[in-house]
């Protein structure tokens, strides 16, 4: 199984911070996020929070009454935020679906 990991850059300006899509390989737009905020994208599908104490981005669903479509990752009963953990005597097994940007109404995950 695949597994993707959420990672995430701290852009630091005085006496600011924020999250950044830029590390997160979207493919046509690119976020800045306030620390402890949020913002909406993908035509108000996608809610993107800044976390304030480890100014780690993470994008779910917006829950607003939109029309909004693929927001399950292919091939998987994940939704865009989800992360799944599965434990074995080996280890652990990590699965998380990621928001990757939108184009013309269709919102891409991984």
């Amino acid at each position: 199984m695949i597994s993707y990991i959420n990672i995430t850059l701290c852009e630091l300006v005085p006496s600011f911070a924020a999250c950044s899509s830029a590390p997160l390989n979207w493919y046509n737009e690119s976020l800045i996020v306030p620390n402890g905020s949020y913002a909406l994208t993908a035509t108000n599908c996608i809610k993107c929070n800044c976390a304030p104490l480890d100014l780690k981005m993470q994008c779910n669903p917006s829950g607003l009454d939109v029309p909004c479509y693929n927001l399950r990752c292919k091939g998987s009963n994940l939704l865009i935020g989800d992360v799944h953990m599965e434990h074995s005597k080996t280890g652990c097994n990590v699965s998380q679906c990621v928001y990757r940007g939108h184009r013309g109404g269709k919102i891409l995950s991984r």
